[in-house]
């Protein structure tokens, strides 16, 4: 729900619009907005308060990670996964420092696929790593059309109507594929902007 809130800011949060597209009943969406409201992270009209909203998400996007020893290779896994991290976040405008070649990071659908990908391509150490695979945060993310290196690449970045950054900022703020979270102060420095209708109370 935060995601997609996040993804279109200027878009009201309808208990029973969002029912199916969320794969939620209306009461407990609505039992979440008020949430929410209650936080500070929606507005009266149930729109995303940003940037709060951006980094309530942040905190919580944490997929787990399985290491891979085994590069995977887009024509052998074709459609089902999504390319994530720095190579589309870059791709999509991001203001990233580059510590050189990084693994690849790539979103899957469901545990099967998790699975899957583990015997196939073998485990390794997140230090020599060829790659890494997490089962996707929410679904939403599995649904864009856009393609890098071979790849579908995750939807990880919100309308082309919001100044907000990418949620691959969030990724990295989250820590995740370095083992840590960012400092407040590394978090300040990430290129999030703030669009006409965000408030600012940090």
């Amino acid at each position: 729900m935060a995601y997609g809130l996040c993804a279109n800011p200027d878009e009201v949060l309808s208990p029973t619009g969002h029912s199916a597209d969320l794969g939620f009943a209306p009461s407990t969406i609505s039992t979440a907005a008020a949430a929410l409201a209650d936080s500070g992270l929606v507005d009266e009209d149930r729109r995303a308060v940003l940037p709060e909203l951006f980094w309530e998400l942040a905190g919580a996007w944490r997929p787990r990670w399985t290491w891979l020893a085994g590069r995977p290779d887009p024509i052998d896994e074709p459609g089902a996964w999504a390319l994530t991290g720095d190579r589309v976040a870059a791709a999509q405008g991001a203001r990233l420092v580059s510590a050189g070649e990084a693994p690849l990071e790539l979103f899957v659908p469901d545990k099967v696929a998790l699975t899957i990908a583990a015997r196939r391509y073998g485990p390794a150490p997140p230090g020599s790593a060829a790659a890494a695979v997490a089962v996707t945060p929410v679904r939403q993310v599995m649904s864009d059309e856009g393609r890098l290196d071979g790849w579908r690449t995750a939807q990880t970045s919100p309308s082309p109507s919001a100044s907000t950054a990418t949620l691959h900022v969030a990724v990295r703020s989250s820590g995740i594929g370095t083992g840590r979270a960012m400092s407040g102060s590394e978090r300040e420095a990430l290129p999030v902007q703030r669009g006409p209708r965000s408030r600012s109370s940090r």
